[in-house]
């Protein structure tokens, strides 16, 4: 049953036992801190085998080798119990076990309900029954706000210098779109990430100033505005680079878009922006750095980390997933990857109306991974721990959304939603206006001056249009007799 390794040191393992590498699937949407773990939390979890605070349960059992043999039969060559019952037998049977885990349940908070089945289910298995592997866990935060012990920096510092680089990644990229340059850039990945990166940088990545091989760290490309931004608070980066973002080839200094060794030899380390080729490279990357251990060539205590911060959205590409199943089997546990769940992607949004954090759980569970979910943070904390009957839970966990949201993404320009809704009708039409005009609103109010270039330049729609559209749009779906009333 996959396990929630310690961290940050190394853990001993049984000789010959495969260690398994860490993932981290996390929606950077508050205030809790997520590097590793949540807010307040210092380590990856617990370890294998340890207890929670509810106890282990008693275990039950069934046919006990002193008890006599059913129906007075000999032991040799006789059948299961089981198979010989009816199928009605089987179900009153189910029905009472399921009565005695309900009585066993009742009262208790839903992190001690799942501790509770996960002991059980893990007492089954080390008795040899075979019980289905779990691949999806409740919507929740693995780590239960119990576990998290005292944050270990100065959180209010912190959180003022991440506003710091936040307020100049989004200055710099709003500045090199001003005039008639237009040449782009990425504010909302960083924007999602910023907590994660600040986690990191002050408390989990090591540098090799202390000796030590250094950490490989495979930035997210999309979020590079932040790194530019934080290196010029560290003054290793000019006024100049700043005015300069995607101006690298100009005569005097200038930042690349995205990483890139070729063209920043001394600021970036591994290209990560043609997407798939961060995360497969850092799979392959900590099996080299292994491969080193196992030679001898590095000793374990000087073993590298590595990194991967991945966009939710990227977790499409092939490459992405292509080898997370060889990283389980070789039991990498140097290497962590930090899935950042914004629900965005560059032609439009993630998954639906699906739950791409229990979708990717389950594929890195399957694949033999430590998967910790990093989703609510501290301001539910109190409301979650008010759900004694596991109600808000259970809401929280059902996917219960429209499905016909569905239908609006994948368009992305005004001709294809003008297309679509003139033909739509009913509830169809009416997510089809929500989705354009937020679509339109969020675009006006990012890249103004874009849109307003473009139209010079090329003879596309104004500002005015698109901003109209989306007026339009959300004035329609206010106005459809199908639009939810609560």
């Amino acid at each position: 049953m996959p396990g929630v390794t310690p961290s940050p040191g190394r853990q001993p393992t049984a000789a010959g036992k495969k260690r398994k590498p860490r993932q981290l699937v996390s929606y950077e949407g508050s205030e809790r801190w997520s590097g590793q773990a949540t807010r307040n939390h210092f380590h990856f979890g617990l370890p294998l085998g340890t207890r929670s605070h509810c106890g282990r349960i008693p275990r039950l059992e069934v046919n006990p080798p002193s008890a006599p043999p059913p129906s007075g039969r000999s032991s040799g060559g006789a059948r299961s119990p089981v198979t010989t019952r009816s199928s009605a037998s089987l179900v009153r049977l189910s029905d009472s076990l399921e009565d005695v885990t309900e009585t066993l349940l009742t009262g208790k908070s839903p992190e001690q309900q799942k501790f509770l089945i996960a002991d059980f289910i893990a007492g089954l298995r080390s008795r040899g029954h075979a019980i289905p592997s779990v691949t999806s866990t409740p919507y929740l935060n693995t780590i239960p706000v119990d576990q998290e012990p005292a944050y270990p920096g100065d959180i209010a510092l912190e959180r003022q210098i991440k506003s710091y680089v936040r307020w100049n990644a989004m200055a710099m990229v709003v500045r090199a779109n001003s005039g008639d340059l237009g040449v782009g850039g990425h504010i909302s990945t960083y924007a999602s990430l910023a907590t994660l990166y600040e986690v990191g940088y002050n408390h989990f990545f090591r540098g090799g100033a202390d000796g030590r091989t250094p950490d490989f760290i495979y930035f997210q490309g999309h979020a590079s505005p932040g790194n530019y931004a934080r290196s010029y608070i560290e003054h290793r980066l000019s006024d100049q680079h700043l005015l300069n973002f995607r101006q690298e080839l100009q005569s005097h200094p200038g930042l690349s878009s995205y990483p890139h060794p070729y063209l920043m030899p001394d600021y970036w380390k591994f290209p990560t922006v043609s997407m798939g080729l961060g995360p497969i490279n850092s799979i392959y990357q900590a099996r080299f750095s292994r491969y080193l251990q196992h030679r001898g060539l590095v000793p374990s205590e000087n073993e590298p980390r590595v990194w991967a911060f991945i966009g939710d959205g990227e977790s499409d590409e092939p490459e992405t997933l292509g080898q997370i199943a060889m990283a389980g089997r070789e039991g990498l546990d140097n290497l962590v990857w930090v899935v950042n769940c914004n629900l965005q992607r560059l032609d439009g949004p993630v998954r639906g109306n699906g739950k791409i954090i229990q979708e990717l759980e389950g594929l890195f569970l399957g694949a033999g991974w430590n998967v910790i979910k990093v989703i609510w943070g501290g301001n539910w904390d109190e409301l979650l721990a008010r759900d004694q009957t596991g109600l808000l839970a259970k809401r929280i966990c059902t996917n219960a959304g429209d499905p016909l949201q569905d239908i609006a993404h994948g368009f992305t320009h005004a001709a294809d939603f003008i297309a679509i809704i003139s033909s739509a009708q009913g509830r169809m039409r009416f997510h089809l206006q929500v989705a354009a005009g937020n679509h339109f609103l969020v675009l006006t109010g990012l890249y103004p001056g874009f849109l307003q270039g473009r139209s010079e330049r090329r003879g596309s729609p104004d500002l005015a249009f698109y901003e109209s559209f989306a007026r339009q749009a959300f004035r329609g779906a206010a106005d459809n007799p199908e639009a939810p009333t609560s």
